[in-house]
């Protein structure tokens, strides 16, 4: 996915802007002082795949303070190399999507024209807080992988979510073992997915071995895992009704690991790591994700790396744009100043953000 045209607006704080990229730009530098708008450049390019983009954020949180609705334009060449447009806006509850100015029903159509992969300070203590950020983090991946994969997910919490509400209604029996059916059939495709995706990763990480922990994994040795997820289902129809939350499933999957930092050392486990050392496997754990993606599908997936001198040093930051853009991969950056250490080889576009708004050549100067 190469990104030649953005035009978005009342996105945060961007009003109106249009960003052009010349053929062959494998590096886009975004720079500008605090609060420019770079971030919110690439959280509009996260939004190219299926999810909440890099910040996680509502939709509602993501319009402009004091504007109705935000909307974004995007050219780009994907999968198949040819040139498409995607276009979104979000007003009030309503997201509209269009893909070469053909409306689409959900994000799973964002899968099928390439793969987003991002690294940002939020990532710093992914592996040492809550599961859920995991959980996301290794969809990004199986969507690169098998664009189906964000249609399963999709399928899974809407059959949750609907399930729950019978069982809060006290609903008929019948309609509950249904939707428990389809939420069991989605669950086991969800949880087949994550772990090939983890499986594959863990083939072209180098320091980092990943693994998935939580009951649910147990299902898939017996020889029917959809049943035996539906028999687990069906037992815990009473807890889940009082809890209000479904009590096993995918959506209780975690993803740990460890990192080999020195060699003849023991491993350390990612959740005991330091900043440092966290920040090297992640830093891994991106190459390792763009080579498996290139490698799958023979097209290098966008990459988002936001704040890219942060914890990066001078050795680190021009090895990792020299192994991204290697792949083929476009790679768009934020930061204060442009990269200092960008290897010369690499065809670098530079844009200069102030106020929300890109600054002239003159300007700039």
């Amino acid at each position: 996915m190469r990104i030649h045209k953005l035009v978005t607006d009342t996105f945060r704080n961007l009003t109106n802007i249009t960003l052009a990229v010349p053929q062959g730009a494998q590096l886009v530098q975004v720079v500008g002082p605090n609060g420019a708008g770079k971030t919110s450049v690439l959280e509009v390019l996260s939004l190219l795949s299926p999810g909440f983009g890099l910040l996680n954020a509502k939709r509602q949180d993501q319009t402009q303070i004091g504007a109705k609705q935000w909307t974004s334009f995007v050219a780009l060449t994907g999968y198949e190399d040819e040139e498409t447009t995607i276009g979104q806006q979000f007003g009030g509850s309503t997201r509209t999507l269009k893909v070469n100015r053909e409306g689409v029903e959900n994000q799973s159509a964002l899968a099928q024209l390439g793969s987003v992969l991002w690294l940002t300070p939020q990532q710093d203590r992914l592996f040492k807080d809550g599961a859920a950020p995991r959980r996301r983090w290794i969809d990004r991946l199986a969507f690169g992988l098998n664009p189906q994969h964000a249609a399963v997910v999709n399928r899974f919490t809407h059959h949750r979510r609907s399930r729950q509400k019978l069982l809060e209604q006290h609903a008929d029996a019948l309609w509950i073992e249904q939707e428990e059916q389809q939420l069991a059939e989605a669950g086991i495709a969800l949880l087949q997915g994550r772990l090939e995706a983890l499986e594959a990763l863990n083939s072209h990480a180098q320091d980092v071995t990943l693994h998935a922990s939580g009951a649910i994994t147990q299902v898939l040795e017996e020889e029917d895992p959809v049943a035996t997820y539906k028999g687990k289902l069906e037992r815990s129809r009473e807890r889940d009704a009082l809890l209000g939350s479904t009590s096993s499933g995918p959506h209780r999957l975690d993803i740990t690991g460890e990192l080999q930092a020195d060699d003849n050392q023991p491993k350390i486990p990612l959740d005991r790591t330091s900043t440092g050392q966290h920040k090297r496997a992640l830093v891994q754990l991106l190459v390792a994700q763009a080579e498996l993606i290139k490698a799958h599908t023979n097209h290098a997936p966008l990459i988002l790396l936001d704040d890219f001198s942060a914890h990066l040093d001078a050795t680190r930051q021009q090895e990792l744009l020299e192994q991204l853009t290697s792949l083929g991969s476009q790679v768009w950056l934020s930061d204060i100043q442009p990269c200092a250490h960008a290897p010369q080889s690499i065809n670098t576009h530079t844009i200069t953000l102030n106020h929300g708004q890109p600054e002239t050549l003159a300007e700039a100067a």
